[in-house]
């Protein structure tokens, strides 16, 4: 069982690390249970907005301090306009 979730952490991570918004974005939707936070986390500063709107849309259904910490200084960062009310209207 150890080495078939190793198998699929390192099969997210290749699509998570993946620079084609198109697949990230896929990556996003069909894996987003298993992405957990921390993936997510990084992708808030992903190129493509639409897979930084994906983030935030999963991230909304965590309610940890320090993830919570991570994603206002994500927020603070944000310069696109439409990305920032999404972050407004899921925190």
């Amino acid at each position: 069982v150890d080495e078939i979730l190793r198998q699929d952490s390192k099969f997210l991570d290749t699509f998570i690390s993946a620079k084609d918004p198109i697949l990230v974005r896929a990556a996003v939707k069909q894996f987003s249970v298993q992405l957990g936070a921390g993936r997510l986390i990084n992708l808030l500063s992903f190129p493509d907005k639409s897979v930084r709107l994906s983030a935030i849309a999963l991230l909304k259904e965590y309610n940890q301090v320090q993830l919570l910490q991570l994603i206002l200084g994500a927020y603070k960062k944000e310069k696109d306009e439409e990305v920032k009310n999404a972050y407004r209207e899921s925190f």
